[in-house]
């Protein structure tokens, strides 16, 4: 399986991570897409969540790819110069 998707709803923070973080992990694909189109928020917690996401799946030749994102998470991507790792 070259593509497997996620999607994400609401908000992503402190409370939410674990929850994305295992769907992540647990999807099979060799490039998890994470559809961010319902997503509401992310704060740094989430951030980091699926920075580590992308490690692990980077540890195991695989990636992690966030498609429709919205407006916030780009400014937020480009604020901390992570852009181009998803």
């Amino acid at each position: 399986m070259d593509e497997g998707f996620e999607s994400i709803e609401g908000e992503i923070d402190l409370a939410t991570i674990e929850e994305v973080t295992t769907r992540v992990l647990a999807n099979p694909a060799k490039t998890v897409v994470l559809d961010a189109s319902q997503l509401t928020f992310i704060d740094s917690a989430g951030l980091r969540g699926l920075i580590n996401a992308q490690n692990t799946l980077a540890e195991q030749g695989r990636k992690l790819t966030i498609a429709n994102r919205p407006q916030m998470l780009v400014r937020l991507l480009e604020i901390t110069g992570m852009t181009d790792y998803f």
